[in-house]
């Protein structure tokens, strides 16, 4: 499964993952990560936001190797809502690994506020969460050929470096 959509990240999507999760009994712990495009303010403008790219097929074998390397296995959980979606998530679903994992990566242009990541875990225990959730986001971050190009108010652009 690839964890892009075109365009921002629909924040709605947070409280089906929340609920996804609080409907799985084993789960004691979640963790939420959203990312945000700042206004930064470099000599060359200020962001006015960031047109992000990626090499899907690589990024998503990337993201597939270093899950299973920090959680065991490499399932990226859908977001989409849909009429069974709940009911098939219980903890008697032997189909479903813990820890639960939701990625989401926009591509395309994101103004300023909008929401270019998502990332959510589900874990048994609250450490675990905080630890999985800071893990996956940094390995995406200097693992997977996602770019982002800042662009400026001034009509300019700047390639982003993570930081």
């Amino acid at each position: 499964m690839s964890i892009f959509v075109d365009g921002g990240v629909d924040i709605a999507m947070v409280a089906h993952v929340v609920a996804e999760l609080n409907q799985d009994s084993r789960v004691g712990g979640q963790n939420l990560f959203v990312g945000q495009v700042r206004a930064d303010k470099h000599p060359e403008g200020v962001v006015t936001g960031i047109e992000f790219s990626a090499h899907r097929e690589m990024a998503d074998a990337a993201v597939s190797a270093f899950l299973k390397r920090i959680v065991g296995h490499d399932h990226v959980e859908p977001v989409e809502p849909s009429v069974d979606s709940l009911a098939d998530k219980r903890a008697d679903n032997p189909g479903l690994a813990l820890p639960r994992v939701f990625i989401r990566h926009g591509l395309g242009l994101i103004p300023v506020g909008g929401s270019p990541l998502f990332i959510a875990v589900g874990t048994e225990r609250r450490d675990e969460a905080f630890r999985l959730c800071r893990e996956i986001l940094e390995a995406l971050k200097s693992e997977a050929p996602i770019y982002g190009k800042e662009l400026l108010d001034s009509e300019g652009h700047k390639w982003k470096v993570n930081q």
